[in-house]
């Protein structure tokens, strides 16, 4: 009699099991502290989550995939485990509770964009080994989730368009060393680039546009063997590039706005960043001419160098003959060097505002899609086809 009942026990046992496959209790757990914690009665969208909310364990036939933004891993040892939980613009509102970030064991992605999350725990008793990607781009954060720093896989971290009132990016962020991409673009940092920041030695992409960032871009920088992309901007900072940078043989694009340089003279240290391809320097007062070695950068594809005080530009430029946008808006250019004519890839060029009295012969045979040189001194003939131009 009490091998049947433990029979009939283990096949029930079973048969709730498999009709469960696609709810795992934690996973279950998790999510319903989110959509009571977030207010979820009054999200956008709530397909499926009546399922969390009216049940506070699961059902028999509970089937996760079944919620709107979730999606579960259909094979492997995860097989039926939340893998990514993807709710952009949704109005969640609040702080994500721990019993989320403590019982999705599995999961790979967090997509939060663009909603109005104020905070997470401060720990989680789960290292969610899998987590490789978090993003809570566009929400009303105050400061960088310290939590994060215990996720020792992540790739790729979003916080963009946040408001951390000035707070600074944590002294340890050196361990995530398997960082890819870290986007802080207009969320008001504050404080000093950490000397840390060197240690992230995956890092591809570093972004920290719109910041209220102070002190120097330090030496450590200059140790990112692997960043393609590097793009800083604050109005507080007074800095010297890092002589470090000419070892940046991986950098692509870098993009500096709004930064005051010590000496106020271009940074020669770009000038050896050799496979540089988007050069971008923005609103930064820079004076004087550009150095001539700048037409070694045989790779440029753009020069965006607007709201400056440059005065000239080198006849090297010429020698970027890859180049594909030159934009030098109000940044008190007198002239335009004769061999931007060879510059036969040139699509975008634009001297608005500026002291320009001529134009090259040689420019007016560009095929460029768009010019621009209002606002400057310009007398005698243009020719037709050149004011045609879009």
């Amino acid at each position: 009699m009490k091998n049947s009942l433990l029979m009939s026990w283990i096949f029930l046992s079973g048969t709730i099991y498999l009709a469960n496959a696609q709810c795992h209790p934690d996973d279950f757990a998790a999510l319903r502290a989110l959509y009571l914690a977030t207010d979820g009665d009054n999200w956008s969208d709530t397909s499926g989550w009546t399922l969390v909310r009216n049940h506070s364990t699961p059902p028999i036939n509970c089937n996760l995939s079944t919620l709107s933004g979730v999606n579960l891993y259909i094979s492997g040892s995860n097989q039926g485990r939340v893998r990514r939980l993807t709710l952009p613009s949704r109005g969640l509102t609040g702080t994500i509770p721990q019993a989320t970030l403590d019982n999705l064991e599995a999961v790979e992605r967090l997509f939060f964009y663009d909603n109005n999350i104020t905070g997470l725990p401060p720990r989680s008793s789960a290292k969610l080994q899998l987590l490789i990607d978090v993003n809570l781009a566009k929400n009303s954060l105050t400061s960088f989730p310290a939590v994060l720093l215990t996720f020792k896989n992540l790739q790729e971290i979003n916080l963009s368009e946040n408001d951390f009132s000035s707070s600074s990016l944590p002294d340890t962020i050196g361990v995530l060393t398997k960082l890819i991409e870290l986007n802080l673009n207009y969320s008001d940092l504050g404080g000093e680039i950490p000397k840390s920041i060197g240690e992230l030695t995956s890092l591809e992409k570093l972004q920290i546009l719109g910041s209220r960032l102070h002190g120097d871009i330090p030496r450590e920088i200059g140790f990112l063997d692997n960043l393609r992309w590097l793009r800083v901007g604050s109005g507080r900072m007074s800095t010297i590039l890092p002589s470090t940078m000419q070892n940046m043989d991986s950098l692509w694009v870098l993009e500096l706005r709004d930064i005051n340089f010590s000496d106020g003279l271009f940074p020669q240290v770009i000038c050896q960043i050799g496979n540089l391809g988007g050069l971008t320097i923005y609103n930064s007062n820079m004076r004087g001419p550009i150095p001539e070695e700048i037409g070694e950068l045989s790779n440029l594809y753009q020069i965006d160098f607007v709201n400056n005080q440059l005065d000239s530009l080198p006849q090297t430029i010429g020698q970027c003959t890859d180049l594909l946008i030159l934009r030098l808006e109000n940044s008190n250019i007198s002239n335009i060097p004769s061999s931007v004519g060879s510059l036969h890839q040139l699509q975008t060029l634009n001297f608005k505002d500026n002291r320009i009295k001529s134009i090259p012969a040689g420019v007016y045979q560009l095929d460029v899609k768009f010019i621009d040189l209002n606002g400057n001194q310009l007398s005698g003939h243009i020719p037709c086809h050149f004011g045609q131009m879009d």
